[in-house]
């Protein structure tokens, strides 16, 4: 059964809050170095400094992009759920590893933009990727597989 997926949906897709509140925070302390460098030259500091606001930012990026989730199915035993990422094969964890980071309710304050809600499955951070509420699927479900709780079919 599936319980979240962000592959079929028909809403305009948006970029995550995430994305933007990363390439907005290294684009101004990349601006703001250059700005100071060419206020008071620092030679290489400046340079290795805007270089460091770049590799941050790239960094940041990936981590989010190689851990992110689109796709999640309930299993026939209701005790475990097939996790499909973006990147990388797909893998079976069980419904009691699955920890939230964030409580579910801030899924309702991003009813109209993308939303990057972080779970955390055997000590491993991943995010699921929903565009709106329509990647969610069976409401109910959904929200006891994030809250950990087997279920009964």
């Amino acid at each position: 059964m599936t319980v979240f997926d962000n592959r079929t949906t028909k809403e305009t897709r948006y970029v995550p809050w995430a994305y933007k509140e990363s390439a907005f925070k290294n684009v101004m302390g990349l601006g703001g170095t250059m700005v100071w460098s060419h206020m008071h030259p620092m030679g290489f500091i400046g340079d290795a400094v805007m270089a460091a606001w770049v590799l941050n930012w790239a960094y940041t990026s990936w981590g989010l992009v190689s851990s992110t989730v689109r796709h999640v199915e309930l299993n026939k035993d209701g005790k475990t759920v097939m996790i499909h990422p973006l990147i990388g094969s797909s893998f079976c964890a069980k419904i009691k590893d699955i920890k939230k980071l964030e409580h579910e309710k801030t899924l309702v304050e991003t009813f109209e933009d993308a939303f990057m809600f972080p779970i955390e499955i055997n000590g491993v951070k991943w995010h699921l990727h929903g565009n709106g509420q329509e990647s969610i699927r069976n409401g109910e479900i959904f929200r006891a597989i994030i809250n950990g709780q087997s279920i009964k079919l």
